[in-house]
């Protein structure tokens, strides 16, 4: 190919709102527009084809970012060719993507409260690099720090951020309770969420539900006795059938005199016979429960929070939440071996079980965190937040995107 028909070389020329802007450094003949390209995925495209001179730049239009694993690089060619017509552009900082699209299109799915935990999910169509910092306002108090997963990508390309969020018992007022779920650099909350009272007029109309359902119960206590009464019946009848054929028996043993061989009254009922087995066996005792439950990284206990799981350890983020494999059981203590603290020196760890603080000491020079109440205490669900955390992409140390705090090894669960 000759150099007037080469494909020119660009480099960056600057970014705004759904625009980039390429340069040339080398000029050539494009047989198509370029493309802009994250993960596979056509993100933007340019409206000029031909030749193009020295210096002269080119626009690109991007409507969309898709959520896609890091390293993110946006790459940009023509849709035949086989070549970079221009340095991948890095967008795993979160700026450039801000610059580009800003917030995206958040919304949340999925509100629900489970077990005293506020849970939800944040899709973004537009912006799906955009990882926000989400808090919570409960009643128009302060904001209060909401657990929250890294993005990960649907198939369709958007993202997804799974958070939780602990109520407290103190939260529910007179007026009732009201959430909103806010996002770092969303004007706008995301989500609300509420349990208010009875509103007047309300009453009338629970009032006239609860005399619907109770009618409905009366009809079906109604058919149930019915159905009991045949059944009773039935049941005495059959006594006295069998009463009858008793003592019919017993007046022929007694004239038929001694030494007459015994007969069965009445035909064999399975009912009796597999009775009799079941009192004959020996009833099993009932399984002892182990004193303490072990949750390897790999336990599906580990929810919001946590990265995948390695061969031996798994990363938290800034806060995760473990679950407790036997809510119904009174716990002594719960003791988190880590395998690694980004950044090295001490955990900095915040414990609490439910709603409720507990005190977290270091043990074993660092390598292990012990949480225990003054008290054994059940509960469903343990949150810890790390007060120091931090991403290697950020810092320059690597390219690993995530946030990091403490690599733990297991958790496990000691009972009272």
């Amino acid at each position: 190919m000759s150099d007037e028909q080469a494909c020119p070389q660009f480099e960056h020329a600057g970014i705004g709102p759904q625009l980039i802007r390429l340069r040339c450094v080398a000029p050539g003949t494009l047989p198509q527009p370029v493309v802009a390209w994250l993960g596979g995925i056509e993100v933007g495209m340019g409206a000029q084809a031909g030749a193009v001179q020295l210096d002269e730049e080119l626009e690109l239009a991007v409507s969309r970012l898709p959520c896609v694993p890091p390293p993110a690089l946006l790459r940009f060619a023509v849709p035949e060719g086989v070549e970079d017509l221009a340095p991948p552009l890095p967008l795993g900082d979160g700026l450039t993507p801000w610059r580009l699209l800003g917030a995206g299109a958040p919304e949340v799915e999925g509100l629900e409260v489970q077990n005293g935990v506020l849970r939800g999910v944040v899709l973004n169509a537009v912006n799906g690099l955009f990882a926000p910092v989400l808090s919570a306002r409960v009643n128009g108090g302060p904001p209060r720090a909401v657990v929250s997963e890294p993005p990960r990508p649907r198939p369709d390309g958007s993202s997804s951020i799974r958070f939780a969020l602990t109520l407290r018992v103190e939260d529910i007022g007179e007026t009732g309770l009201t959430v909103e779920i806010a996002a770092q650099g969303v004007e706008a909350p995301l989500a609300r969420w509420a349990l208010a009272p009875l509103l007047p007029g309300a009453a009338e109309e629970a009032m006239a539900s609860l005399l619907s359902r109770q009618r409905g119960a009366e009809h079906a206590a109604a058919l149930r006795d019915a159905r009991l009464r045949l059944d009773l019946d039935r049941g005495m009848a059959e006594r006295d059938a069998r009463f009858e054929a008793f003592a019919e028996h017993a007046m022929g043993l007694l004239l038929a005199g001694p030494g007459a061989e015994p007969v069965r009254v009445g035909p064999e009922d399975p009912r009796i016979e597999a009775l009799r087995a079941l009192v004959a066996g020996a009833v099993p005792p009932p399984p002892e429960l182990p004193a303490q439950r072990v949750l390897p990284a790999g336990h599906p206990a580990y929810t919001l929070g946590w990265h995948p799981p390695e061969p031996e350890f798994r990363w938290m983020g800034p806060s995760g939440l473990v679950e407790n494999p036997d809510p119904w059981r009174p716990v002594q203590s719960v003791l988190v071996r880590l395998h690694h603290v980004y950044g090295g020196g001490q955990p900095r760890l915040l414990a609490s079980f439910d709603a409720r603080d507990a005190p977290a000491l270091l043990r074993n020079e660092g390598r292990e965190v012990l949480v225990a109440a003054d008290v054994p205490v059940a509960f469903d669900v343990l949150r810890l937040d790390s007060l120091s955390h931090g991403s290697p992409a950020r810092e320059g140390v690597g390219d690993d995107a995530r946030e990091l705090s403490v690599a733990v090894a297991e958790v496990v669960f000691h009972y009272a």
